[in-house]
């Protein structure tokens, strides 16, 4: 909460904070008043926009994986350097088994990202030899 970018509002008072988290995680009484609903809201509105964070970066890193793939795919079996289908597959069977807004799932798609992104410099490099090779023949 001390990370929002409006801070913590004037009325946040660290015992009720404690009496909240009580209530919510050891079951400790609740002593129900304004001061209570107000941090308790406060607490649910935080946490619904790191939620709604959480699902809004999932989706994106998703939808980039997605598109690399379909475009590594192409061209790497429009260059017969490898059968990515298989490779694509597995990827979206473990990303499925990773809760989707989980830390897990973020860091799996960044590194998949990564991945596509050395796989990608690998196909164009290869692309770079291929064309020097026939350059080079042509010329001879």
């Amino acid at each position: 909460l001390r990370k929002r970018t409006k801070g913590v509002p004037g009325w946040w008072n660290e015992s009720v904070v404690n009496m909240v988290y009580s209530a919510l995680f050891r079951q400790g009484s609740i002593l129900v008043n304004k001061s209570f609903s107000d941090h308790l809201t406060l607490m649910l509105q935080t946490l619904q926009a790191i939620s709604h964070g959480r699902q809004l970066l999932s989706k994106t890193l998703k939808a980039v994986i997605d598109e690399s793939h379909g475009a590594l795919l192409v061209t790497a079996e429009g260059c017969g350097m490898m059968n990515a289908q298989d490779f694509s597959r597995s990827l979206q069977e473990a990303l499925q088994h990773l809760p989707p807004l989980s830390k897990e799932y973020s860091k799996a798609c960044i590194d998949e990202m990564q991945m596509l992104n050395e796989a990608a410099e690998a196909v164009a490099q290869s692309e770079v030899e291929t064309l020097t090779v026939l350059w080079e023949g042509l010329n001879v």
